[in-house]
């Protein structure tokens, strides 16, 4: 039996105790000493700089600590394990280094209120510290109540508890943290995450697009279907429009005048010599430009009699920076690549692909970082672009030929003064600009963050506008069919990571009020017949009734969404219940590829090759193409009751002969509105 010893109110426990736990402690710090943990960061370092993997700044662990190796040494470990299992090279979680400086950063309060109540903090090294194994959840409500009384948003405050809810996680995983270092039970309690702040609205302090400070990457929104369409409509337009003539002015004004001598101004003379050399003329140099030709009389104050026509460029340069802006634009929505990706393309990272016998299909070859033990150097993956990503490529290709350096794709807008440009990649805070100007300049009245681009163009089909997501896709990928659009995007890995976590944040949104139906009984649609007769046969249900009924489906259903074999997608008509890994094919894929037709076949191509692309819907709903209750997929609760309501009103008033509109002689929907009030009549009886 350990023995224990009184002192001034504390409870010490016997002296090997604390030496078997600092042993433990400095066991780690050995163990994964020289372990390289970023580009810049060994274990060892108590300065952890993620920044070369995406954060906006280094992590000065000692700081955050508030206080040295001596005293803070248990806490510092701590932190560092907790990293490393986030990182994926204690084989774990594998997030980005962004998210895990963002996560760390934001458990300031935290970290000071474990400092505070003298847990792993010690007043000289190989003393005793409180270990975090006695922590109760009675113990951390404290600490949630004082995060709930800060003046701030709602998901900052969900930040602010980030690393306490991985913490948790990582103790219920064996071999990552020792026992004492462990949480011995739930923080949160028996409430779920959901449950916590509930007194805040859930508003954002920043304008636009941007989020709360502290969100990682994770955590940022699509940008809305209002904004994303004609962003992406600005950004493909401009480049298809004027690409061509932009790149054929640059060439000819900035490498074939500019570049060659020494004064920085264009007279007529020059620039007609460097179209001679194209075999072109300044009419043709002026076509394909969203600006006119403008050539002034020159004449310097010393001789007015010596005139010189040049070439005005005000108006081109502000149109070439636009160009640039809008490339970044395209590639960042149908790539769904990183800023620190983006800034690490090269020339010639987009090249056309024959192999498949398809038309005008291209391939960008990408290096990922993460801070993993596979990515740590990056990881080169080449994934299918449609024809408008390889269009802006070579525009940036083109109009940064003077100012790039080592072969990066993006440079300095321009060349800067006394010829000094650039010594590596771009910032990626220059992208972040970037891509703000360039929405401002359009006037979209959103201002994206880059991280949103991924998310939006995964999450089209999970964003509820059956109109605008669609059309969206299709005029990024240039489609006819939507079928055709998820080729690229299923086979590009950035895509399907993003899509993952899209359809699990949809999913949570309906598992409460799933959990509702399911403790009222009022589950329709042949899921919902399914989810009635699981609960009756599964013995985690047995002898379950009413409200705890409903939190133990919630905590079921929960659990199946965080391991993705099930998901659920609000659609027109219902609940749509699928496994995202289900290649069963449902209605709504089958009306969606009988859309196509032999005439978006290619001539003269691989017919069998193109067939077999097209047939790549997989088990992935189509929303606009919701069948309701014809689909085993269909869940039906009287959460969505209203909406059908109102449809199932109006076909009973046409069938009565109670409108006298056109439509009402139409025979084909007469037959659809009969067929939609036979189905659907019986199921809202059952959830009423």
């Amino acid at each position: 039996m350990t023995k224990k010893e009184q002192f001034e109110g504390v409870v010490y426990e016997h002296d090997y105790i604390v030496e078997s736990r600092w042993k433990i402690l400095d066991f780690i710090a050995n163990k994964y000493a020289v372990l390289q943990v970023s580009q810049l960061t060994k274990f060892s370092d108590n300065d952890w700089d993620f920044r070369k993997e995406g954060a906006k700044a280094c992590l000065y662990l000692e700081r955050l600590v508030k206080g040295d190796e001596e005293t803070r040494f248990p806490i510092l470990i701590l932190l560092k394990t907790l990293m490393l299992a986030l990182s994926g090279l204690a084989s774990v979680v594998d997030k980005s280094g962004g998210t895990i400086y963002n996560i760390t950063s934001s458990a300031r309060d935290l970290i000071f209120w474990l400092v505070s109540k003298g847990y792993l903090t010690s007043n000289h090294k190989g003393g005793y510290f409180k270990a975090p194994c006695d922590l109760l959840p009675e113990d951390f409500a404290e600490f949630i109540a004082l995060v709930d009384s800060q003046n701030i948003s709602r998901s900052y405050k969900f930040e602010k508890i980030r690393l306490l809810k991985e913490w948790w996680a990582l103790s219920r995983n064996e071999g990552i943290l020792p026992q004492f270092l462990k949480l011995s039970s739930n923080p949160f309690g028996s409430n779920s995450l959901s449950d916590l702040f509930i007194s805040t609205p859930v508003v954002s302090k920043k304008k636009f697009g941007s989020l709360p400070l502290g969100e990682e990457e994770s955590g940022w929104a699509p940008i809305p279907l209002d904004y994303a369409f004609p962003l992406a409509d600005a950004a493909a337009s401009y480049v298809e429009d004027f690409g061509d003539g932009l790149i054929r002015f640059h060439q000819v004004v900035y490498e074939g005048v500019v570049a060659n001598r020494r004064s920085n101004s264009v007279t007529r003379a020059a620039l007609l010599e460097a179209c001679a050399v194209k075999g072109i003329t300044i009419e043709d140099l002026s076509k394909g430009l969203p600006f006119k030709i403008d050539l002034v009389g020159y004449a310097p104050p010393s001789s007015s009699r010596n005139s010189t026509v040049k070439l005005k460029r005000k108006e081109a340069e502000k149109c070439i920076k636009h160009m640039k802006r809008a490339a970044i634009t395209v590639i960042l929505f149908v790539t769904g690549a990183r800023s620190r990706e983006l800034a690490n393309l090269k020339v010639g990272c987009c090249q056309p692909d024959y192999s498949l016998g398809v038309d005008r299909f291209y391939r960008l070859t990408v290096t990922v970082f993460k801070t993993s033990r596979e990515y740590h150097k990056g990881q080169v993956l080449t994934i299918p672009v449609p024809e408008i990503a390889y269009k802006a490529v070579k525009v940036l290709e083109a109009l940064n030929s003077l100012t790039r350096v080592d072969g990066f794709l993006l440079a300095p807008m321009f060349r800067r003064q006394r010829g000094r440009v650039a010594r590596e990649e771009v910032c990626i805070s220059s992208i972040l600009n970037a891509v703000k100007k360039f929405a401002s300049d359009v006037g979209v009245g959103y201002l994206p963050h880059p991280h949103q681009f991924r998310k939006t163009i995964a999450g089209w089909f999970v964003m509820n506008s059956p109109v605008l997501g669609p059309l969206l896709v299709m005029r990024l990928f240039s489609h006819n069919s939507l079928s055709m659009t998820e080729m690229y995007l299923r086979n590009n890995p950035l895509i399907r990571e993003a899509r993952q976590e899209m359809l699990a944040e949809q999913s949570l949104k309906v598992v409460g009020s799933i959990a509702s139906a399911v403790k009222d009984g009022k589950l329709a649609g042949p899921a919902g017949h399914r989810f009635a007769q699981g609960i009756n046969e599964d013995p985690a249900f047995l002898g379950i009734t009413g409200e705890e009924l409903g939190a133990t489906m919630e905590e079921y259903l929960r659990e199946r969404i965080s391991q993705a074999s099930v998901h659920f997608l609000l659609t027109p008509l219902a609940i749509c219940v699928f496994d995202p890994n289900d290649e069963v094919r449902r209605p709504c894929a089958s009306l969606e590829s009988a859309k196509i037709t032999g005439d978006q076949i290619s001539v003269g191509s691989n017919i069998e090759k193109q067939l077999s692309l097209l047939d790549v819907t997989d088990g992935l709903p189509v929303v606009d193409k919701c069948v309701g209750a014809r689909c085993g997929s269909c869940l039906i609760t009287h959460c969505e009751s209203q909406k059908l309501e109102q449809s199932l009103s109006f076909y009973q008033d046409l069938i009565a002969g109670a409108l006298q509109d056109d439509y009402a002689h139409n025979i084909y929907l007469m037959r659809d509105a009969q067929e939609f009030v036979r189905v659907y009549t019986p199921i809202l009886e059952q959830i009423k």
